[in-house]
Parts: C-alpha cells; structure tokens; sequence
C-alpha cells in the first residue's frame, strides 16, 4: 500500500531565527521561534542540517500536515546557524577551585632530566595559576551511582548495535539540557567516525560547536586558569574541544584549529591528549590523514600510551570512556615530538572564532527556552526506554 502524503496547506513566505529544542529524527526537528515563541516541527530541505541547541534562521515556504498528525509540519530552507547559549534558559556550568597549578612542581614532563623546551619555559616563566574542575552535567544520572543512568544506557544500546536508540536516547538527554556535554559529545563522535572524508567533519563540527560553547560559557572573559585532566569532570570539556579541533584541521582551516589547540595547551598545560604531537602539522598546513598513512607510524611504540591519561600519540582510533577521536601525529627529526613558538595567552576560541561567523541578527527579538514539562506518570519516559514514565525515571528525576 503506498504511503500517504502529507496533505497541502495553503503556502507560506516567513523567515524567523528559531531554536533548535529536539529531535524526532534526523529529517524533523521542533523548534521554538524567538519572534513569537511557538513551538513548530520543520524539515529543512536545503542549508545546513538542524542540530539540537543550535539558534537558526529559518525559511519556509510550505506546510503540511501527516494523516493522523495533530501539528502541522513547516517544510523549507535553514539560512544560518549559529550557538546562542544565552537561550539556553540555564545558568553557566559551574567552576570550582581546585587550588593551585604551579608549574615548578606540578607540571608533567616527560623527561625531568631534559632542558625545558620553549613551550614549557613559558609555563614556568608565567607562574602560579589557580585550577578548576567544570560542573558536568548528566540529566537523570543517580549520585549513588554514578555509572547507571540513561547516558550510560545509550552507551550501552550504542555497543549493543542498536544505533538508532541508543542516538535517540542521547538527543533525549541533549533536549532536556544542552550543556550536556557528555552526551553531545556521543553524538558529534557518531558523525566523525562515520569515514576519514570532510563529510563526517562536516557534520560533526556543529554539533561539537554546541559541546564547546556550553565549557566556554561558564569561563569568564580572560580566564586564564587551568582546568586538568586529572580533574575527571573537565573531561568532557577537554574532549569537545580535542574533536572540534580535529574536525576544522579535517576541513582544513587551519587557523581555526592551530588555535583551539593552542587554547587546550594552555588549559591542560600537562596535555595528556597528546595535542603538542599535532600543532607541526596544523602549522605546516599539512592534510589531515588517517595514522595508518602516516610513515612515521611504524616506529611508534604502543608503551609509550599512559594508561590514565593516553597521550594517544600513535593511536588512530582511541576510546576513552565512551569517547573516541581519529588523529595524525607528527613527530620531529629524531622521533621526538615536535615543538612550536611558546604559547600566547589566546582568547577563547568560541569567541574569537564565531564572531565574524555568518550570525542571525543579534537584535531580532527572542525568548528564552522555557523549562521542559516532566510527562505525566502514565505517559512514556522522555529517555526513549518505551517505559512508563513511573516505571523509569520518576523516582530518580524526583
């Protein structure tokens, strides 16, 4: 029986900037309008895909409604895309202190006997500088057990070969808060291990725009502290900017990415990502490629990865608790890493980077996204598990 098409409605001409508030799949979207404050469901059939937290600007040309469907779905074209975490409707994610980073004593190294290369003599010559961990974020998670929760059932589905729930259950996560870094990080990896081609950077690269802004809004202008590694919940932080990078070396804006690298360098000066092994090669302009095309590959020692905190020089395909990411090292004349200029004290690069980014109209009025409605305790639980709401989540979001 063929299937029934959408029944035509009267055509429409409006552009509107929107916010992106969930997903029913990867082609329909809901999203709010900062004109009016509906709520409208769209596919977009031209312009960049729609991604959850993302604010947009709009265009459409038709409405249609499915036999059975109650909303009507607005069809047109996405004009712009951006992140707005001001619409977010939640407060920055937390820092809190963590004492003090003296390089003299705190500083990593892989050799304490070698003179201190240029980038380290900078840390030193900087002294002091107060540490801090970020606030993660982890919606329906269980402080009696942290390692339960719908995240981790995602991870879970996603091992299990069941991708479209498990992808689900994370834009579940993502819609009942953006700063959600964790599970926007899953989703942005399933775009970039999708094949070594600009196409999965492509995709990936805004949704870990959403995971990068929401750590760059809980830093004040000019911070200058250290967020470590040591410290688990930067983490995730320190993973979206480690893709993101990836993800314009990949598209080769080089620019882009010297300076999200340089950025993580400062924040983790002891760089247990290994992000000193790839800025020769984001300097020299040099393509992004798989470790397996890498000549230098073949002397690489796998020992050489700390088990806590991998350098991941050497690996083309690393997972470290649920995340993963693809890399190219370079290495210097002697096998030893390479090395570059000491550092600036850079600004952020989600500011520095997006400002002169094609934006919708800053002054075009808007409203925040308003809190999230619990269903009812018979209807089904937002985490995508088909269970009632009481049988699932209830007593854990209580």
């Amino acid at each position: 029986m063929a299937k029934k098409k959408r029944a035509p409605r009267p055509p429409v001409d409006e552009t509107f900037d929107a916010l992106v508030i969930a997903m029913e799949d990867a082609e329909r979207s809901l999203v709010r309008r900062l004109d009016t404050g509906a709520e409208i469901w769209f596919v977009t059939l031209e312009g960049p895909e729609l991604v959850l937290g993302r604010r947009v600007r709009l265009h459409a040309d038709e409405r249609a409604r499915d036999p059975g469907d109650e909303e009507e779905t607005w069809i047109g074209e996405t004009l712009a895309s951006t992140v707005d975490p001001t619409l977010w409707n939640r407060p920055p994610l937390a820092l809190r202190p963590r004492g003090t980073w003296d390089p003299k004593t705190d500083l990593v190294r892989e050799d304490d006997d070698a003179p201190l290369t240029p980038d380290e003599q900078a840390l030193v010559d900087a002294g002091p500088r107060p540490a801090f961990e970020m606030e993660a974020v982890l919606p329906g998670g269980s402080h009696e057990n942290p390692y339960e929760g719908p995240y981790y059932e995602a991870l879970d589905r996603l091992d299990a070969g069941e991708w479209e729930a498990g992808e689900d259950q994370l834009w579940r996560l993502v819609e009942r808060d953006p700063r959600c870094i964790l599970a926007n990080n899953e989703l942005g990896r399933l775009q970039f291990d999708q094949d070594d081609s600009p196409e999965g950077a492509a995709q990936a690269l805004p949704v870990y725009e959403v995971s990068v802004a929401a750590g760059e809004q809980a830093l004040p202008p000019g911070f200058d502290g250290v967020l470590s590694w040591g410290e688990l919940d930067n983490r995730p932080f320190l993973r979206a900017l480690h893709v993101y990078g990836l993800c314009l070396w990949r598209l080769e804006r080089f620019d882009e990415a010297l300076a999200v690298f340089r950025r993580m360098l400062r924040l983790n000066p002891d760089d247990n990502q290994g992000i000193r092994f790839l800025v020769e090669s984001v300097e020299a302009r040099e393509q992004w490629k798989p470790l397996e095309d890498v000549d230098e590959a073949d002397d690489f020692d796998e020992g050489d990865v700390d088990e806590v905190g991998p350098l991941q020089a050497g690996c083309d395909h690393i997972h470290l608790d649920g995340d993963s990411c693809d890399f190219h090292v370079s290495r210097g004349a002697e096998g030893q890493p390479s090395q570059h200029p000491a550092m600036p004290d850079l600004p952020s690069p989600y500011r520095a980077l997006f400002a002169g980014a094609h934006r919708p109209d800053p002054d075009a009025p808007s409203a925040p996204l308003p809190p999230r409605v619990r269903p009812g305790r018979n209807e089904p639980c937002w985490c995508g598990s088909g269970k009632k709401y009481k049988q699932c989540h209830l007593d854990r979001d209580a």
